[in-house]
Order: structure tokens, then C-alpha cells, then sequence
């Protein structure tokens, strides 16, 4: 058996937000503090901003969100001085392994431009693991590869990781090379099964990791928690059933000691958890919430912490006004809320499994128990009408007043959507008449024979236009909009013909101020 690891560096792929600490590093971190391994922390994505300020970093993300092959020469140069200075601050370490996290396909170009220059100088055994890798390389012709085995392939790593992570790094580190889900360049991919139960698992680790450099809005640092894996829901839209069968859930009381063991090592007091939602189980989230009020009771510091995360809306019946009370009491002062449509036959068949009644109640509680909103909306979904997209429209501008009391604070609307491999509606695609139309990113190229109207074109068209409606109204929007629109005439034509294959007749009608095709 091979020997166990003795210095290790953990990295996590750059080109997302830096408002909280990776989770993916401090799960790597308390593994490695479990098995009592020397270790180093790197955050790509962090360092970059360090090296090169808030202003490049965001250049480089208008312009590459999704391939850095786009870079202007100026950029090109920044982000490759950065990276070997990256590779020199690893090789003065001298690892014998370096393990890498890919949070998600925006993570890839980084990934692969860092294993290329690491791999040419470092003879450190590297480790790769996250969703990014087993999702296939973004813009890749061959959607059947996974952008693990294609690094593995081409020799820029020796293993990757598909599944529970807990268990493949912490047998990794110990030696063990012939686990499910521990994959090289040959043989049949494998997955490690999804764990029955998630208690006495190491518990991440942010000891090791400069919380305080990074930031939100008149926040301090956030940190992550996981209370679950799977979803109570199969939406049409997302794959998260495909990859966890099951949904599992931590008790309540391990979430608030895990929070507890979080504070009295970095004093952190704001959270957010990953789940796919915080309320999947109504018995843990009620157990979350006693415990937390316990605790607080014996360290009263702990009465001021805040925590977030994703929230399915439910009818009354399942949330009682006390529940939005006891939110609040513990500290729940923002949750991102998926409504996704205004249209209730949208969303039906999405499998949303709420009505606009519903969602008005969500509203009217959370604005009595002061609980902020981001919502999350999607534009262009295969069975949208007009008619449905006005009501899209129309709930924007009903809501308009939980933005003015800050009850909502913005909008996820990025691209229109995406049908994704591994998810419902993909399985659907013969039954709705939907067939991709060739191009590379083929989640966004697609025709529905049952809704003809529905062109590419005009799911631009709509989400352009639900894009100026949201900002006319007051509506925040996310980074990767505001990184669309501050792109110049020309980045937007290079985009648009790379992505979609027709610039011209696609029309983004954001008004004036972002008058870009015109």
C-alpha cells in the first residue's frame, strides 16, 4: 500500500465571488487536521484578487466568465505573472500532494490553466475533486467526457475524485488508492455511493484560513455549513437528484455544535449553509432552531448570529407564523427563495409544488419578521408562453414594494434556461419535442417543437427585457449580469458568436444605458 501523505497543499480553483471563506477548502483543511497531516491553504480565486485588485479581477470576468481563451493580452499577461507566482510559493513548500476543489463548470478554465503550469514544475501526486469535475469541460464538443477524465487524460493530474469526498480524500491521504469514485485516465469512471449517514464526519476546519480577507456588503466573514445532501425536490430544471439519490439530513444539534466549535475557533457569527434547502427537513430546521436558542443561553455572544440559505416556500399549513418568528429569533436574516416563475403553470410543471397564494403569504411573513429575499427566477423555460412571461413580469412589479422595505433585496437572473444533462427536463426532451440545435454550449442551444415560439431569440429577447424591468424597478442584480452588461460592443459580439452561432439576429434590449447590439 502506497504511504500516507506528510505535506499537503490544498487549492480551490478561482473565478467565483469572494464574499465567504471556500467550503471546499475548509473540508479538505479538517480532514487533513483530523489525520493530524501538515498542510497549506490556497485560495485561487482570493489571491488573485490580492495580486491584481477588485478592478482587473472583474475585468477578467466580463470578459472570460466562462473561457479565459477571450482574454484582451493585458489580461493574459496579468493572470499568467499571477499564476507563476502561485507555482513558485507551491514548490518552495515542496508538497507531496496537491489537492485541487472545482466548486463548478466557472472554475474550469482556472483549474486547467493552474495544473498546466503546476504539472511542468511539481512532482507532488495531484488530486482533483468538486462538481466541477465531474460535469463535462465546458464548451468541450465531447459532452461525454468528464472534465476530470479529460485532465487525467491529458496528464495533468494522476487522480480525481466523483462522490463523497469525506470518505475518498480521508482513505486518499491514508494510502488507499482502490476506492469507488477515486478515478485515473484508465479504466471505467466510478462513483463512491452517496453515505447513508452523515454524523461523525470530520468537521471542516477554518483555523487555517484568513476569514477576514474576504467580504460582503456590511457583513463580517461568512462561513459555510452543510446540514444536508440531496433535495426533498426533483425539480425539472436542476440535477442535484441525479448525483444524490437520496436526501440525507444532520440532526439539528450536530448543525448548532458545529456552529459552536466554528465560533470559538474564529468568532465568526455569520453562516451559510449549502444545502440545496435549509428547510428541506422541517424537523431539523425546527431542531437547528431549539438548539441554537440553547446555546445561546450558555454563551450569549452566540444570540447574534446570522445565518442563511436556500428556502423552499411551503404553504401555511407546513410553515406556521411561528416558524418565520423563531427564524428570526435565531438569527435567519436572508434566504434565497427559487420562485422561478410568476406563471403557476410554469412552476407546476418545474414541480415547484406552490402556489402564487403561497408565495404571497412567504412574503407577507417575512416582512412582518424582518427575513430578507433574493429571489430566483428563470426566463425561457421550454413551456413558457407570452402569457406566462407577463406574469413573470407582472410579479416583479407586485413585489416591487418588498424592495422598497427591503424585504427583497435582489434577483438571480442570469442566462435564459439551460437544460442541463442529468436533470428531468433533459429526460423529457422527446416528449416536449426539444432537440439541441448543434452548437457547443448546448445547454443553452436548443428549439421545442411544442413551443415554437420559443427561439433562442426570443428567450434573449425576454430575458433582456425582464433584465431592464428588474433594474427599472430597483431589483439587485448578480455579479455575472452586471459582468454581461459592462462588457463593450465587441465582447459582447465575440460572446454571442462563440456561444450562440447567430449575433445578428439576437437582440439584448437593455435600454440605453445598455444599449449593446444596437
Amino acid at each position: 500500500m502506497p504511504q500516507r501523505f506528510q505535506k499537503v497543499y490544498l487549492v480551490n480553483s478561482a473565478q467565483s465571488q469572494f464574499t465567504r471563506p471556500p467550503a471546499g477548502l475548509a473540508f479538505m483543511a479538517g480532514v487533513c487536521e483530523h489525520q493530524d497531516i501538515d498542510h497549506k491553504i490556497l485560495d485561487l480565486n482570493l489571491e488573485f484578487l490580492k495580486f491584481a485588485h477588485e478592478t482587473t479581477w472583474r475585468s477578467v470576468y466580463s470578459h472570460a466568465a466562462y473561457d479565459l481563451s477571450c482574454l484582451p493580452k493585458d489580461l493574459e499577461d496579468k493572470v499568467n505573472q499571477y499564476l507563476d507566482l502561485i507555482i513558485e510559493k507551491i514548490t518552495a513548500y515542496a508538497p507531496d500532494c496537491v489537492a485541487l476543489h472545482v466548486l463548478t463548470y466557472l472554475n474550469q478554465q482556472w483549474a486547467l490553466r493552474f495544473l498546466q503550469r503546476l504539472r511542468s514544475c511539481c512532482d507532488a501526486t495531484i488530486i482533483a475533486g468538486g462538481p466541477g469535475i465531474s460535469v463535462p469541460r465546458y464548451l468541450d464538443q465531447d459532452q461525454s467526457t468528464s472534465f476530470g477524465r479529460y485532465l487525467a487524460v491529458n496528464d495533468l493530474l494522476d487522480f480525481y475524485a466523483f462522490g463523497e469526498g469525506d470518505i475518498i480524500f480521508s482513505r486518499f491521504l491514508q494510502g488507499h488508492r482502490d476506492d469507488a469514485g477515486l478515478n485515473t485516465a484508465t479504466g471505467p469512471e466510478t462513483w463512491q455511493p452517496q453515505l447513508e449517514d452523515l454524523s461523525n464526519l470530520p468537521p471542516p476546519s477554518y483555523k487555517n484560513i484568513a476569514i477576514s480577507d474576504y467580504y460582503s456588503p456590511n457583513q463580517t466573514p461568512v462561513l459555510s455549513i452543510t446540514g444536508s445532501r440531496g433535495c426533498v425536490r426533483r425539480c425539472t430544471f436542476c440535477d442535484v437528484g441525479h448525483y444524490w439519490k437520496k436526501y440525507r439530513f444532520r440532526s439539528g444539534k450536530d448543525l448548532a455544535h458545529e456552529i459552536l466549535k466554528h465560533w470559538q475557533d474564529t468568532r465568526a457569527l455569520n453562516y451559510w449553509f449549502t444545502d440545496s434547502l435549509i428547510n428541506g427537513s422541517l424537523k431539523q430546521f425546527h431542531d437547528l432552531q431549539t438548539h441554537l436558542i440553547e446555546l445561546s443561553m450558555r454563551w450569549p455572544e452566540l444570540s447574534n448570529i446570522k445565518y442563511s440559505g436556500a428556502f423552499i416556500i411551503r404553504p401555511k399549513g407546513s410553515h406556521p407564523e411561528k416558524m418565520f418568528q423563531m427564524m428570526r429569533d435565531t438569527g435567519c436574516n436572508h434566504i434565497h427563495v427559487g420562485i422561478e416563475s410568476g406563471s403557476e403553470s410554469v412552476r407546476n410543471h418545474m414541480g415547484k409544488k406552490f402556489s402564487n397564494a403561497d408565495i404571497d403569504y412567504h412574503f407577507e411573513m417575512c416582512e412582518k419578521y424582518q427575513i430578507q429575499n433574493w429571489m430566483l427566477m428563470i426566463v425561457g423555460y421550454p413551456t413558457e408562453t407570452e402569457k406566462d412571461f407577463q406574469d413573470s413580469v407582472e410579479m416583479l412589479s407586485k413585489y416591487q414594494k418588498y424592495i422598497i422595505n427591503n424585504t427583497a433585496f435582489g434577483l438571480q437572473l442570469a442566462r435564459p434556461a439551460s437544460i442541463l444533462p442529468n436533470t428531468p427536463i433533459h429526460q423529457m426532451m422527446e416528449d416536449l419535442g426539444i432537440e439541441h440545435t448543434g452548437h457547443v454550449d448546448q445547454s443553452q442551444q436548443w428549439t421545442v417543437a411544442t413551443n415554437t415560439d420559443l427561439t433562442i431569440n426570443e428567450r434573449y429577447r425576454r430575458w433582456s427585457e425582464l433584465t431592464r424591468i428588474a433594474m427599472e424597478l430597483g431589483y439587485n442584480l448578480p455579479a455575472e449580469v452586471e459582468a454581461y452588461l459592462s462588457m463593450n460592443k465587441k465582447s459582447w459580439q465575440d460572446h454571442l458568436t462563440h456561444n450562440n452561432g447567430n449575433t445578428k439576429k439576437i437582440n439584448i434590449a437593455l435600454g440605453s444605458k445598455y444599449d449593446i447590439l444596437s
